[in-house]
């Protein structure tokens, strides 16, 4: 299997671990991003790089608008993105081919995890927590400053991601506490 069909296959994985639409083609980057730092040989076929909203799969947005394994797979709807019928179908086969291959079923756990978590965030959010935890791709970054070093935004933000119970008082505390070089 080639690499562009991996990376299809991935997505079509992603969009279907729920039966919603992931909020923006933003999440859909952030949360392969996520899942290429836990799952190996993912980071490969996604290349990440830094770019102005963070980590960035130039791999991953050619295939989600321009599939050439799936070409009729997703639907975009205001930014939303979902699974189209024949996306559906063609995730449906795929669990009935891989459900009973351990390796599959931690993947499509891990995505659903995934799915839980972070669609609930807003985009600021997300990348909140993207930059926290992996600063190196603050660097070409246009938003970094104002979400991470700005005291206000950085503590309705914490605020936010915790009454979500997306993150632990322990957690929140940790990034709270952080030392910034916070900009006045």
């Amino acid at each position: 299997m080639d690499e562009a069909e991996l990376v299809e296959r991935n997505m079509i994985l992603l969009l279907g671990a729920k039966e919603r639409a992931i909020p923006s083609d933003l999440h859909l980057q952030k949360e392969i991003f996520l899942l290429s730092n836990f799952k190996e040989g993912i980071s490969d076929i996604f290349n990440f790089q830094k770019h102005y909203l963070g980590p960035y799969s130039q791999v991953l947005d050619e295939s989600l608008k321009n599939p050439a394994y799936f070409p009729k797979a997703f639907d975009f709807d205001y930014n939303k993105i979902s699974l189209s019928k024949d996306g559906k179908k063609e995730f449906s086969n795929m669990i009935k081919k891989f459900s009973k291959e351990k390796n599959f079923q931690i993947l499509f756990y891990s995505l659903k995890l995934l799915r839980d978590l972070y669609d609930k965030l807003t985009k600021e959010e997300l990348m909140f927590l993207i930059y926290e935890t992996y600063p190196t791709y603050t660097e070409f970054s246009q938003v970094s400053n104002k979400l991470t070093k700005n005291e206000f935004t950085r503590s309705k933000l914490l605020n936010s991601i915790l009454s979500k119970g997306l993150i632990t008082q322990e957690r929140y505390e940790e990034l709270k506490n952080a030392k910034r070089k916070i900009n006045t």
